[in-house]
């Protein structure tokens, strides 16, 4: 039996209730802002004068981990709409202007090593923002895990931090000027399951996120699109209402592609994924946000990651009608 009984009763409660945990989380505006003002900074720098030596920079920043490059892929790029990322082979093209980063925990060393006393001073202020944030947003994650008696799934031994899976991700949107007065003052991000096993949200320069518990079909046979769609209108209904001091813990898609022990560790029944969005009511404003993705670490091998049909909400309804088909000969509860 786990020390943690009485936190994980209380967690399951969540989990099931809301979607999410909330755990303790420390970062401030007075962390954050600095830290997004210092990569907005960087990449007005590579993008707006380009010169080799941001090329090195962008290169340095560049990292993986053979094998699990799906959810390890580290990277600095500036993306408009219609361009396809160099990073993320595969990827549709951008449908919005942002800027992004993902820093992993590779990401330090490898730059260190790449860039040695060529290293700008904006490069080395960066990686230590980030390396703050992305320790602390770990550690809201670790009590959670902790209480289901699987920590050691989702970090390494300390001291083995570059075994860990996991990846920081800053987003800086430009905004769109005009946006109100063409009628596009309450534009919502498309709803969808993260990629990753768990989830901890960092920071938002603004509120809007909105989900709701809900499930992929991915294992559960019995899950239709109209139940898709349901918790989609439920979703996007439902604000999360930001706390400060408090970080949003949920499970992604990735989490179903766990092993069936360790899933167990979470009760009989399966812990119920998060279908989030973000509610723009303010689309004109610049938007900063920072959340972070966690997965196995690389001593657990053979575990999955999820597909595209079972992340975005438009591809999962599209799987889920495409299964009904199969099954049935036309969606389920079509009527």
């Amino acid at each position: 039996m786990s020390t943690f009984a009485g936190e994980r009763e209380d967690y399951l409660s969540q989990f099931h209730a809301d979607g999410f945990v909330r755990s303790t989380h420390t970062l401030t505006d007075a962390d954050m802002v600095p830290l997004m003002t210092t990569f907005h900074e960087l990449v007005d720098e590579i993008y707006e004068s380009p010169t080799e030596h941001g090329k090195e920079i962008l290169d340095a920043f560049a990292t993986n981990v053979p094998g699990r490059e799906l959810n390890a892929k580290g990277f600095i790029e500036r993306r408009r709409i219609g361009e396809v990322s160099i990073y993320e082979i595969g990827r549709s093209p951008a449908t919005e202007d942002k800027d992004l980063m993902h820093y992993t925990p590779q990401t330090r060393e490898h730059v260190r090593a790449m860039l040695g006393c060529r290293m700008p001073k904006l490069v080395r202020t960066l990686l230590d923002q980030c390396e703050a944030a992305y320790q602390d947003m770990a550690e809201s994650l670790r009590p959670v895990v902790a209480a289901f008696d699987i920590e050691d799934v989702i970090f390494a031994p300390r001291g083995r931090e570059q075994d860990n899976i996991h990846l920081l991700r800053l987003l800086g949107y430009p905004g769109r000027p005009g946006a109100v007065e063409k009628g596009q003052a309450m534009t919502k991000a498309e709803l969808h399951f993260d990629r990753g096993k768990f989830t901890s949200t960092g920071w938002d320069s603004r509120p809007g996120l909105v989900g709701t518990p809900s499930q992929n079909g991915f294992l559960h046979q019995d899950f239709t699109s109209s139940d898709l769609a349901a918790h989609a209108r439920n979703a996007l209904k439902n604000p999360i209402e930001h706390k400060a001091g408090q970080a949003i813990i949920f499970a992604g898609a990735g989490y179903n592609h766990l092993p069936y022990a360790v899933r167990q560790n979470f009760g009989a029944e399966d812990l119920p994924l998060f279908l989030h969005g973000f509610h723009d009511t303010q689309p004109e404003l610049p938007r900063d946000t920072a959340v972070c993705f966690f997965n196995e670490q690389v001593g657990y091998q053979g575990i999955g990651s999820p597909e595209a049909y079972e992340t975005g909400y438009g591809d999962v309804l599209t799987w889920l009608l495409a299964r009904e088909r199969m099954m049935y000969g036309e969606p389920a509860n079509s009527n």
